[in-house]
């Protein structure tokens, strides 16, 4: 009876000497990984954000990044499995997400990357189901794509209800050759509230083993007041129907409200920095002379250029061109994100005339920026 109790006293002292250091463990993973898939601008005060996983770690992503040229990327996900090995594929994805987002990639650039990275390093039968959200709240549009999520719904600020169905497959499923990063457009008004979510909010159940379902996320949305708010609804509707009963899914909600562009000042200063320094100088010169000016436009050539801004803190940024229109034109480099704002830039400028020389027309088009 000794020898038994001292064995079995050893294997607990060592079960619980594993068992603490395995919990330690998870606390530097789970800080390593807090610090790679942060949660970006999501405390802007137009987004509303819940997510609850079911361990440590979680199987949601969640990620939003403001983009150079104003607006924001939302990302929202769901890896299949729950816990550690689903979170793993969450690390590269942030990674990619918030890399290129942060230099001005588009919502369809970010899907294709986040894509052919999914598929070359996960194991067969794990994907991950997603929706991106590009936001451009001075032109008043959203564009989506939704893949492998639950609906989304898009709610009108007259009641009327849009729904964001799923059109394409889940990221990591399909090679580059036929994935389609095709995002849909939806216009919108200040006001407008996008409704994004996983699968865990569908599946939420209560004692008796039922899911909260699509029915009765839209009757929540039916009984909400004109001035209720659409995440607080849905919110309460499932903690009044699951009660105490513990979660079976990680469940991730987020609310994007449109809103003007004044609303979200600073928003864009949060982009991360690079630790690559451009130019401390720069100067671009186009000429086109002669016969050339016969058979070509100079203001497509600087239309699809793109420079870097100074009031944009030197990130890349598509330019406002002039149009010659046969006549000489003097103005300032400005990108379209200042310009919204009414912004000029003293160190930033550039010129473009229209000479006649011994007969034949100069065009030329002079940028430079000091920095």
């Amino acid at each position: 009876m000794r020898l038994m109790h001292r064995t079995l006293s050893h294997h607990r002292d060592l079960i619980r000497e594993r068992n603490s250091t395995l919990l330690e463990e998870q606390k530097v993973a789970k800080r390593v990984f807090d610090n790679v898939a942060h949660t970006g601008c999501l405390d802007a005060p137009n987004i509303r954000f819940h997510a609850s996983p079911m361990s440590i770690f979680n199987g949601d992503v969640l990620f939003a990044c403001p983009r150079p040229a104003g607006g924001m990327q939302i990302l929202i996900g769901d890896f299949t499995g729950h816990g550690l090995p689903a979170a793993i594929g969450a690390m590269p994805v942030a990674e990619i997400f918030y890399g290129m987002t942060s230099k001005g990639f588009s919502g369809s650039d970010v899907l294709r990357e986040i894509n052919q990275k999914l598929g070359r390093i996960l194991p067969t039968g794990m994907f991950c189901c997603a929706a991106m959200i590009q936001a451009d709240f001075h032109l008043n549009q959203l564009q989506i794509w939704n893949g492998g999520l639950p609906d989304g719904v898009l709610l009108r600020k007259d009641g009327a209800r849009e729904t964001i169905v799923s059109r394409h497959l889940p990221l990591g499923v399909l090679g580059s050759a036929r994935f389609d990063a095709g995002m849909d457009v939806f216009h919108t008004e200040p006001g407008d509230t996008l409704l994004m979510m996983t699968d865990g909010v569908m599946e939420a159940e209560n004692h008796q083993g039922e899911m909260y379902g699509e029915q009765r996320l839209a009757r929540s949305l039916d009984e909400m007041s004109r001035q209720g708010s659409p995440f607080e609804t849905i919110m309460a509707g499932i903690r009044t129907f699951t009660g105490n009963q513990p979660e079976q899914d990680d469940l991730t909600l987020i609310s994007l409200r449109m809103a003007e562009d004044a609303e979200l000042v600073g928003i864009s200063d949060r982009l991360p920095q690079s630790a690559l320094e451009g130019p401390s100088e720069w100067r671009c010169v186009y000429e086109v002379q002669d016969r050339t000016l016969g058979q070509f436009s100079p203001c497509l050539c600087c239309c699809i250029s793109a420079w870097r801004c100074r009031g944009c803190a030197g990130r890349v940024a598509r330019y406002i061109r002039c149009c010659l229109s046969c006549t000489a034109t003097h103005w300032n480099t400005v990108c379209l994100a200042c310009a919204r704002t009414g912004r000029r830039h003293p160190t930033d400028s550039g010129t473009t005339t229209l000479n006649v020389s011994g007969g034949w027309p100069m065009w030329r088009a002079t940028l430079y920026a000091l920095r």
